[in-house]
């Protein structure tokens, strides 16, 4: 089988991701914003030019219609829009111009305006499947769509690099004996890190801190002055971080924090890896994380942006870590590569034997 993928970006998990999906029996072939080393197969460099705050549909749809060309020129049995939310801007629009290639998209947050309500559900009828990596997103598809949509968990994407707590402390000069919690990932707005630092102010319970990541909305400059503020050890990487660096921030803590804000409602890769690892997750009460939170009772959860509610969240934390144990496992299993692989497979497989009836 031929697949298109279609990349949204090349930095941060979307390459991992791209790579989950890989299967070697398949021709796979890929549309880029730029050229990605180590990715087999054929690359096309179309970027996608994502103009924020305005409704630039023209420029979309110009985007999707060389998307539809080159799909044709290759005659793709499937075309998979692996950043679906992409998508928004069309209302479905050209999606059905695609030459007979079968379309999939795959939705990573949940979005609930009611103009991208609307949007999502006109992309869902005219793709051939919709997975969706938050399962909150999942439960709003129209009953009548549900047999060709369905939740797939967003895998842990660095499963194949494995390093041990103590290992991982060592690592990162890590030497102390109350919990570590970390906070890691780029430092963007969502991340609620001005919110973050009030809660810890309030904390009374003994812990460590690891913060690591480049800094965007926040800057390296004011979280260095609110460390200053913290009666606890840290460590800092206020830089980008390789996949070991992020694994390794991971692994030396006991407690994982995902405090975002409402604005965020995806998953995050730091819980997907957290979970992999079986720590103790604190994160926001909504959206995916939330979910996952109240389902699998892998933490707990607090009010995204109420820095008191994360304060509380913390302390439970920090006295009564969670054991991983029943509905748990089964989330650590969902999420491994082998099983988003598996799950992929036989989507494309059961799109294509639709279109050829």
């Amino acid at each position: 089988m031929k697949i298109l993928y279609i990349v949204y970006a090349a930095t941060g998990h979307h390459i991992p991701y791209i790579n989950a999906l890989l299967d070697p029996d398949n021709e796979n072939i890929f549309i880029v914003p730029g050229q990605i080393e180590g990715l087999p197969g054929k690359q096309y460099v179309l970027p996608y030019v994502l103009n924020r705050g305005k409704r630039d549909i023209v420029s979309h749809l110009k985007w999707l219609k060389k998307v539809s060309l080159i799909a044709r020129n290759e005659r793709a049995d499937v075309v998979h829009f692996t950043y679906g939310d992409m998508l928004y801007k069309s209302f479905g629009l050209r999606l059905n111009r695609m030459n007979g290639s079968c379309i999939v998209v795959s939705f990573h947050r949940m979005d609930k305006s009611f103009l991208k309500r609307i949007s999502r559900d006109l992309i869902m009828r005219k793709a051939d499947f919709t997975t969706y990596h938050v399962a909150d997103a999942y439960k709003m598809v129209p009953v009548s769509l549900r047999d060709k949509s369905c939740f797939t968990a967003y895998p842990s994407v660095l499963e194949n690099i494995v390093i041990s707590k103590s290992d991982a402390r060592k690592m990162l000069g890590i030497d102390t004996g109350v919990p570590v919690i970390s906070v890691t990932g780029i430092m963007d707005e969502y991340k609620g890190l001005d919110v973050l630092f009030d809660a810890l102010e309030q904390v009374r319970s003994g812990y460590y801190l690891i913060i690591a990541g480049k800094p965007l909305f926040y800057s390296a400059e004011y979280i260095e002055e609110r460390l200053k503020g913290l009666k606890c050890g840290s460590t800092k990487l206020l830089r980008f971080l390789s996949d070991k660096e992020f694994v390794a921030c991971i692994s030396a803590s006991d407690i994982v924090a995902v405090p975002y804000l409402k604005s965020f409602e995806g998953t995050s890769g730091p819980m997907t890896e957290g979970i992999r690892m079986g720590k103790t997750i604190v994160g926001c009460s909504h959206g995916n994380i939330g979910c996952y939170i109240e389902r699998y009772k892998i933490g707990y959860a607090c009010e995204g942006g109420d820095p008191d509610s994360l304060a509380a969240a913390l302390e439970k934390a920090i006295k009564k870590p969670v054991e991983y144990a029943g509905k748990m496992n089964d989330l650590v299993k969902m999420q491994t590569v082998g099983a988003f692989k598996d799950r992929f497979r036989d989507i494309y497989a059961e799109v294509y034997k639709r279109k050829r009836r």
